[in-house]
């Protein structure tokens, strides 16, 4: 039986410190999604690495000859808003596709220990959730939302 869910792992930051403790979940169901956001608004929470376990593993022999996740997503959720990054291998996309959902241009951009988050970029809580949850179970990017790559718009 096929692995389910989104290994997910976070810093927190407890205030007045620079170093903390990590949180680590499996996230398997919308619920689990929720609490997911719920944790990462916090404000003592950085942002979130995550793979999706069902995705395939690949090896990449410049790096290591143990297989690895062929995609990172990255999660964040600063002042009401949502950030979500992809790298990595997705139907229909070019190879190694790195990009993220075009946001709402209200949203600031912000950063964490895992990535930068563009100004515009950011989601509405409820759109946010949306699109992780429909990633949990799927395994793949939805295409309900138009993405952008680094290097511009990008389409399916």
């Amino acid at each position: 039986m096929a692995k389910k869910g989104l290994h997910a792992w976070w810093h927190v930051h407890p205030p007045g410190r620079a170093s903390g403790s990590i949180e680590e979940a499996v996230v398997s169901t919308p619920e689990d999604v929720e609490r997911l956001v719920a944790a990462l608004a916090q404000p003592d929470a950085d942002d979130a690495y995550v793979t999706h376990l069902a995705r395939p593993s690949v090896v990449t022999p410049l790096v290591s000859e143990e297989e690895v996740p062929d995609h990172v997503v990255h999660l964040a959720v600063r002042d009401g808003w949502g950030y979500f990054t992809y790298a990595g291998d997705a139907a229909g996309w070019p190879a190694g596709f790195t990009g993220h959902p075009q946001g709402d241009p209200r949203s600031p951009g912000t950063h964490g220990s895992y990535g930068e988050y563009s100004a515009g970029s950011g989601l509405s809580i409820p759109v946010f959730t949306r699109l992780l949850t429909d990633f949990l179970v799927s395994a793949e990017l939805p295409t309900w939302i138009h993405w952008i790559s680094e290097d511009g718009p990008a389409e399916p």
